[in-house]
């Protein structure tokens, strides 16, 4: 599963995990994702349910997590490490 598609699948079912790992892949896939695939897929969702706004969440999520993942300390990114993890975070 790509990325792009995992967030498409947590984004609809919007519940706190779901937001809280989103938030998480677009800190950690910035500038790597393909955010227009993601846009035009939350368009369809959001026009087959007309109750739904899963593009408006995304754009406030992304607004958010560009926010957060602002230089740091004199424009050097701080990088996040998995230890004696037994997957890999890559980022």
């Amino acid at each position: 599963v790509s990325p792009e598609d995992l967030i498409i699948h947590k984004i609809a079912s919007s519940r706190p995990r779901d937001i809280e790992d989103i938030n998480g892949i677009l800190i950690r896939q910035k500038g790597r994702l393909d955010i227009n695939y993601i846009r035009r897929w939350l368009k369809k969702i959001d026009k087959a349910n007309k109750k739904s706004q899963t593009l408006k969440l995304f754009k406030s999520l992304l607004k958010k997590a560009q926010e957060l993942s602002l230089p740091i300390l004199g424009g050097k990114q701080k990088k996040l490490r998995a230890v004696n993890a037994p997957f890999s975070l890559r980022g």
